[in-house]
């Protein structure tokens, strides 16, 4: 090929470089090119591996006597093992192996027969050779170098033919001076599209943290690599206009060993305040000046700068036994070109001979865009934090003007979310019921909103229905009325004495007697109608027959009517036999589950949260399918929505507020979870989890009186 010819392919080849983006096609445009220019009839295309800079890994290897292709946009993977470039063994650089040698030495190789030299290790190749009959000789081998001499990868050609005899021959050293050029702008091609590569890898793993402070050490370890950096500092700006700081958030060194967080005990920074006492821009102060203005600061030694105050990087030294020299500092913008902080990169390092040099300018835009996208991706996180905290202090809201609306339901939907987490925290370590079952931070975030909202459709429940703590409470409580009644009745009995004793003044005793006799039995009475309103477990059928003969007695009303001592309203409602509600009322209060996932449907929750209705509104469901609102069998229901059946009750049933009942222990409380296993109300998996994990416990110790904890063997109500 003339050298005219190779100049106008080299010119064509040069043009694709900078046009290609894709690392693999870029690599086999090289390694073909470089083939076609040379007559080689085979090569080896060597990356150096991104995550271990120690190592050559294999890119693409074509032989065309062979038919070999392997790698780059082939579907057969290169299965040859990595070259090191130094020794992990040892520590000793390699410079047996050729093409390590090429990338350590930085020069070009050019070698007649490998066969007949000894400097370089070639038992791999004369294997190769062996097993597939093969007669590698004369091999052509150069660093692929990018801008700042740092070694991107190894070009090796192998085995240059002669046109015309087909014979293998030496590489021309007329070749040498354009294969170095081709070699040269390939190491700049590739080391675009690797940092091109390496920059949307970062750029997807940083969309992909959610935790804003490890987010930002992200954008520090990156903008750290990409430069070649020995440290960088983050700080995020907090206040406004003249009251604005820059207030510190991460260091890492990595001479010093050093990483330091906000929180972190050695954290001695500062704030960096934007401006002075008088209102005047600091821009003395590097990181200040950068906020400021948004625009970027490159300085080569910090010390010889007059521009900026070195104080505060020489109280470091002074500390550290360090040397800040050349800096890079950037300002973070978001998608309002808003400044949010400031990055500062401290010390380029040259890879070579790990000297600090000043930050290669040609490096500032690759920096500042993935510092402005990580500016954008670190804001939207604070926003959807801040949109988070929002969502937590509304949901928490609605829960409290809930347990306001009832004082004798006080703090249950505080208490579920408490109870729920102990069980999620249960199930993620039980191995026995739910091996298999585990909760991501976004799902126990799902089913903490809805242990707060559970019960959030007992907005709409009528006031005089949910706060009825008594049997003949409506708006007030009713056993007032009946009391008094109860009152006229024994004045009447005294009236009636009186009377009679005026007309018989000779049975005056017997009649005293009669009245006491009847004035203790209205007593008795009264104390027993008011010991039926405040409700309980059990009414028996006894009790419920003497509501109904004490109704039977009359009285005489301020118009002299005779009127029953119980009207039919109140009997009905004093007869219920647990508990202080009417089986309507009850079907109102029931109808608060139809309400909360009406409630919690028609509310846009985003995909993570999108369960929150299902795991709400299932907690009144039975695992037979007799509950309520849909009549769900246990198969039919998630995990969580189990769960928050059992917590619900539970909380229920260990309650300190209800007025109607003492707070019930342990004891009784288990006993009675226990037969709601038996007779499929709750899940029986889930309740022996609860037990054998002590939730019962842990909440008990933390939320109930000491008296109520009266078991220490939780066995029998497995």
């Amino acid at each position: 090929m003339s050298e005219q010819t190779n100049k106008e392919l080299l010119f064509e080849v040069l043009q694709t470089f900078f046009v290609e983006r894709d690392t693999n096609r870029l690599c086999e445009i090289v390694l073909n090119k470089a083939m076609e220019i040379t007559n080689a009839d085979g090569g080896t295309l060597y990356l150096k591996n991104s995550k271990d800079p120690q190592l050559l890994d294999f890119s693409i290897v074509i032989n065309r006597s062979l038919n070999t292709y392997m790698g780059g946009l082939s579907q057969n993977k290169i299965t040859i093992p990595s070259i090191e470039l130094v020794s992990k063994i040892t520590g000793e650089k390699n410079h047996s192996n050729i093409a390590s040698h090429a990338a350590i030495s930085h020069q070009l190789l050019n070698i007649e027969d490998a066969y007949a030299t000894h400097e370089f290790d070639f038992s791999g190749m004369k294997s190769f050779d062996k097993k597939f009959n093969y007669h590698s000789k004369s091999f052509l081998v150069l660093p692929l170098l990018n801008h700042s001499s740092e070694v991107v990868g190894v070009l090796q050609l192998i085995n240059a033919i002669d046109k015309n005899s087909q014979e293998i021959i030496n590489f021309s050293k007329d070749y040498e001076s354009i294969i170095s050029i081709l070699a040269n702008f390939a190491a700049l091609a590739l080391d675009n599209s690797l940092l091109s590569n390496e920059k949307n890898e970062v750029l997807i793993n940083l969309l992909a943290e959610k935790d804003v402070t490890k987010l930002l050490e992200n954008v520090l370890r990156e903008a750290m690599k990409i430069s070649h950096a020995d440290g960088g500092t983050i700080y995020m700006l907090e206040g406004e206009k003249q009251k604005a700081k820059l207030i510190f958030e991460c260091l890492i060194n990595k001479s010093l060993n050093t990483y330091i967080t906000r929180h972190s005990e050695a954290n001695k920074f500062g704030p960096l305040f934007l401006y002075d006492d008088l209102g005047k821009e600091n821009n003395k102060n590097v990181a200040c000046h950068v906020a400021n203005s948004k625009g970027i600061v490159n300085i080569e030694d910090i010390y010889n700068s007059n521009e900026f105050d070195a104080s505060g990087a020489k109280k470091f030294d002074q500390l550290t036994a360090y040397r800040t020299q050349s800096l890079l500092v950037i300002p973070l913008l978001n998608h309002d070109n808003d400044v949010i902080g400031v990055i500062q990169l401290i010390n380029a390092t040259n890879p070579a001979n790990d000297e600090t040099i000043a930050f290669a300018s040609n490096l500032e835009p690759v920096i500042s865009a993935l510092t402005q996208y990580a500016a954008i991706v670190v804001n939207l996180q604070i926003l959807l934090e801040d949109h988070k905290l929002l969502l937590d202090s509304f949901v928490q809201c609605i829960a409290g003007a809930i347990d306001a609306k009832s004082p004798h339901t006080s703090a249950h939907c505080q208490q579920i979310p408490l109870i729920m987490d102990m069980m999620v925290d249960a199930i993620e370590k039980d191995t026995e019921y739910f091996p298999n079952f585990s909760v991501s931070p976004e799902q126990r975030y799902e089913i903490q909103v809805a242990s707060w909202l559970h019960d959030c459709g007992k907005l709409t429940t009528p006031d005089s229905v949910l706060e009825k703590s008594t049997k003949l409470h409506k708006m007030h409580d009713g056993i007032h009325e009946v009391n008094n009644r109860f009152v006229i009745l024994k004045q009447q009995c005294e009236l009636d004495f009186y009377q009679r004793i005026a007309t018989t003044p000779d049975e005056s005793e017997a009649l005293k007697k009669e009245l006491l006799q009847k004035l203790e039995d209205i007593e008795a009475d009264r104390a027993f109608i008011e010991s039926c309103n405040k409700g309980g477990e059990f009414m028996s059928d006894a009790f419920q027959q003497r509501v109904h003969d004490i109704a039977k007695i009359t009285w005489l009303d301020y118009q002299g009517q005779t009127c029953p001592l119980l009207t039919e309203n109140e009997v009905y409602n004093l007869c219920i036999p647990r508990g202080t509600i009417t089986q309507e009322e009850r079907n109102i209060i029931n109808n608060h589950m139809q309400v909360t996932i009406d409630m919690l449907c028609s509310l846009h929750f985003p995909k993570d949260l999108k369960n929150v209705p299902e795991i709400a509104g299932g907690h009144h469901e039975k695992m037979n399918g007799k509950g309520f609102p849909k009549g769900l069998t246990k198969d039919q229901m998630s995990i969580p929505a189990r769960m928050m059946a059992i917590a619900d009750i539970f909380e229920a049933l260990t309650s300190k507020e209800r007025p109607y009942k003492d707070p019930m222990k342990l004891g009784q409380t288990l006993s009675i979870m226990k037969n709601m296993v038996k007779d499929e109300h709750i899940d029986g998996d889930l309740f022996a989890m609860f037990l054998k994990q002590g939730v019962w416990k842990r909440y008990a110790e933390t939320c109930l009186n000491p008296e109520q904890l009266d078991i220490a063997d939780i066995s029998v109500y497995l």
